[in-house]
């Protein structure tokens, strides 16, 4: 009994010396995960996770159609998974669904009905006329978002993820696809 009442003294000693009485600022490494203090066992302050995929605020991402590239940007090399809207798995219309309502605004899940709900809130882009950042290129049961005049992101049931190719390849496999190209709309500021 004293054997342990003296290691439970050299213990506490120890401790004491190892662990102040007050909280300690935590490593900046420490974050996502609400953590207790050990010396208080009071809740920690917790810093907020930042995935290293999430878009960055830039002055030129003025426009609810730049937003939303910057969004689906985000999903880059997100797996294909048709009918899915998260990152573990994503189609083309998911992708553009999640995108613009991370913008404020609300489109069908169907890149079908995605280009009906575009005729009444958008306006179509002419033919050969110059595609802007934001601009929805839309084919026959497939969606892609312009990133600038000749790059545009989707999901790609081929490349089996999101991906950001010229217009004109994914234009070409669209045809190869049989998947005719239906119009272009630009979405309302």
């Amino acid at each position: 009994l004293a054997r342990r009442s003296s290691s439970s003294i050299l213990l506490r000693s120890v401790m004491s010396r190892a662990m102040p009485s007050r909280p300690t600022a935590r490593p900046a490494s420490w974050t996502g995960r609400a953590q207790v203090s050990i010396q208080t066992r009071r809740p920690s302050r917790v810093r907020k996770r930042v995935s290293k995929r999430e878009p960055e605020a830039c002055p030129d991402c003025l426009t609810r159609a730049s937003r939303a590239v910057a969004v689906a940007e985000s999903y880059v090399d997100t797996p294909y998974l048709w009918g899915g809207r998260s990152r573990s798995g994503i189609d083309c219309s998911g992708l553009i669904q999640v995108a613009f309502a991370a913008t404020g605004l609300s489109l069908p899940r169907d890149s079908d009905q995605q280009a009906t709900a575009l005729a009444v809130m958008g306006e179509a882009v002419e033919e050969g006329a110059p595609v802007a950042r934001g601009d929805l290129l839309f084919f026959d049961g497939h969606v892609a978002l312009a990133t600038d005049a000749h790059m545009a992101i989707h999901a790609s049931g081929e490349a089996g993820k999101v991906v950001i190719e010229a217009q004109d390849t994914v234009i070409a496999a669209m045809a190869a696809a049989g998947k005719a190209r239906t119009g272009i709309w630009r979405p309302q500021p």
